[in-house]
């Protein structure tokens, strides 16, 4: 039961910030043998990117939608047909544009997919040096947070402390080693921070404050 993959978006007109809904169709396509669920993000050049597979009933049109909303990107599994006794799994790959901030958070209703995706360096991989790693303790943390690299870099990193919608709350430049910082006036909840170094290379994670 093979079949050609189609793939279409249906863009809405509007505001980015106002909210953005659109459908991914897919017909057949059909693999019957038995794979586990994928589902692959990646946020880099203010673009979402998405891919796997999943699966839905064998026959019917299947497709996906995905709502925007602020930073949640929020995707849902849609069939318009009677259930028939057998499942199939179905590719998709696609790309939204325009998506500006830092990180999303990112949900596939009827799945236990909720993770949080955040934008990567323009910075090509072969051209790299090998990323850092970084340790950011404790997390989540009350008053005071360490932060303290595990590798050692030459130059010097910027450290940055973003909200949920993108707008930076801490900054601390010259970071070369280990340094300790107040909480202070940063409220409680999710954040997420970045390493920036010199040569190119992002470091990115979430830190939570109670």
């Amino acid at each position: 039961m093979k079949a050609t993959f189609t793939l279409a978006l249906f863009m809405f007109i509007g505001m980015f910030a106002f909210g953005q809904t659109d459908t991914v169709y897919y017909t057949s396509g059909c693999d019957r043998s038995f794979y586990n669920e994928v589902y692959n993000f990646h946020l880099g050049n203010n673009t979402f990117f998405a891919e796997g597979r999943t699966y839905e009933n064998c026959c019917g049109q299947n497709y996906l939608v995905y709502t925007i909303t602020e930073n949640v990107i929020k995707i849902k599994k849609v069939q318009e047909c009677d259930y028939a006794n057998c499942l199939c799994y179905y590719p998709f790959d696609f790309s939204i544009e325009g998506c500006t901030l830092l990180c999303y958070r990112v949900i596939v209703e009827g799945t236990d997919v909720d993770t949080t995706v955040c934008q990567t360096s323009n910075v090509g991989i072969a051209n790299k040096v090998r990323k850092p790693s970084v340790l950011v303790y404790p997390n989540p943390a009350t008053t005071k947070v360490t932060v303290m690299l595990t590798e050692k870099e030459k130059g010097n990193a910027t450290f940055e402390i973003y909200n949920i919608i993108g707008q930076k709350v801490y900054s601390r430049e010259k970071v070369t080693d280990t340094f300790e910082f107040e909480r202070s006036n940063i409220s409680k909840g999710a954040y997420f921070y970045k390493l920036i170094w010199k040569n190119g290379a992002v470091l990115t994670g979430k830190i939570i404050f109670e």
